[in-house]
């Protein structure tokens, strides 16, 4: 398998941070009637938001991150699938 560097790792959690920021958002922009889909749409945007935080601060030797951020791809893809459901 192919290295990932730490500069194409940072733009993708950068990446992750903008979309999560724009779920947090979505409710205000779409105008969502349902509460429930307000809900969803602003506690997922808010918890991708989080780990995206966690994983680019990981990219730094000064901080210290909880070892299960280490894998931000399993976490953000278990938030996608509730986003589907």
């Amino acid at each position: 398998m192919f290295q990932r560097n730490r500069k194409t790792e940072a733009v993708d959690f950068i990446i992750n941070l903008a979309l999560g920021g724009f779920l947090v958002l979505s409710p205000w922009l779409f105008g969502f009637k349902s509460q429930l889909g307000w809900h969803t749409s602003w506690m997922a945007g808010n918890a991708i938001s989080i780990v995206a935080i966690f994983s680019i601060a990981d990219l730094f030797d000064s901080v210290s991150v909880p070892a299960f951020f280490e894998s931000e791809g399993w976490i953000n893809l278990t938030i996608g699938t509730w986003l589907a459901i």
